[in-house]
Order: C-alpha cells, then structure tokens, then sequence
C-alpha cells in the first residue's frame, strides 16, 4: 500500500512552528526545535522565512487559513442557541483533550508581543476579529427573528462570548483545571439565555 504524501515542508514548519509556540510560547522555542519537529533542514527554513519574526507571523497566518478552510473542526456557520452552546463546547473540549496544559495558540502567541510588534499584532487582531465574527452574525440574526431583545448590541455580546473563551482557557491552563472555564461557560450561557426576547 502507497505512503500517503507527506506535507509540503514550508506546510511542515509552519505546522510544527504552531505546536511548538502553541506548547510552550514563542520566547522558549529555538529555531532548532522547529527543525527537529518538521525534519526540515536549516536551508529549507530560510529558503522559505527570513527570520523567527516572519515564521512566527506566517505560523499566524496558518492557523487562521486552517480556520477559514476547516481544517479546524470549529463550527462557524452559527444560527441557533444550541450552536452556541456547542461553539463554548469545542474549545472545552479542546482543553480538556489536552489535559489544560495549552490555551489558544494565538492567545499564547499574542501573549507575548511587544508594543513594537505591530504586523503580529494585526494578525493576531484579524485572527480573533474573525473567530468572533460568527458569535455576531448569530446574534444579529437571534435578533432581527425577535428571538433575543431588541437593545442587545450583537457585537458587545460575541465580544462577551469570545473573551470567556479566551479567559477560561488561560486561567484553565494556569490552573490546570478545566473546572473554572466549565464555571464561567455555565454563567455566560445563562446571562445570555437570560436576554431572549
């Protein structure tokens, strides 16, 4: 039986880079490691980044071209309540497949910029813009069927949804407990079942 084909490599670095800075931060990840994890060579890496900023900036574009692709199995075409619960649900059990030992690997990229870092900020900025965009056409739509109140602001609501996201993945991570994101799921699915029209 025929080996499936392996990755392209600059796909291979870029997938390994992502792990990598996704396990244990951008600072802590040598070039070598990268390396070592796509079984590429020096050569190769350079060939295709100049440097640690620009893999690291396209790692960032990766992932986000994963999600438009699906290549991440998250849900994004969001139209009822139960959609949402299931949205909270896949990061849940992201965290938990990973015994809470990793957040969002953007988060823990972003986490680590700088005030003079302003391309992978704007990446990081586009990435999450993005992953909310679904909450608001959600919302917008829950909305304008008379099925969430009139005065709820669509954007200031995915905003919500997507920082207890984002928080209960780190204080998740930083305790190694899945319970504290479980508590703060729980409590933003009641606020938001709380303002049905």
């Amino acid at each position: 039986m025929p080996k499936a084909p392996r990755a392209d490599t600059r796909t291979r670095i870029l997938d390994a880079a992502l792990d990598l800075f996704h396990a244990q931060g951008v600072a802590a990840t040598g070039l070598d490691q990268i390396l070592t994890a796509s079984g590429a060579g020096k050569g190769q890496l350079y060939h295709f980044f100049a440097d640690k900023d620009e893999l690291v900036l396209e790692a960032m574009r990766h992932h986000r071209s994963q999600l438009a692709s699906g290549a991440i199995p998250l849900k994004r075409d969001l139209r009822t309540w139960k959609d949402l619960e299931e949205w909270f649900a896949f990061f849940l059990g992201a965290q938990r497949s990973m015994q809470c030992a990793r957040s969002c690997p953007i988060g823990t990229i972003a986490g680590e910029l700088t005030a003079k870092e302003g391309p992978l900020r704007d990446e990081a900025r586009a990435i999450f813009d993005e992953a909310r965009e679904p909450l608001r056409h959600l919302f917008a739509a829950l909305r304008d069927a008379g099925k969430l109140r009139a005065s709820v602001d669509p954007r200031e609501l995915a905003d919500f949804c997507y920082v207890v996201m984002q928080g209960g993945m780190l204080v998740g991570k930083v305790e190694r407990s899945p319970l504290p994101f479980e508590n703060a799921v729980r409590q933003a699915l009641q606020h938001v079942r709380s303002l049905r029209a």
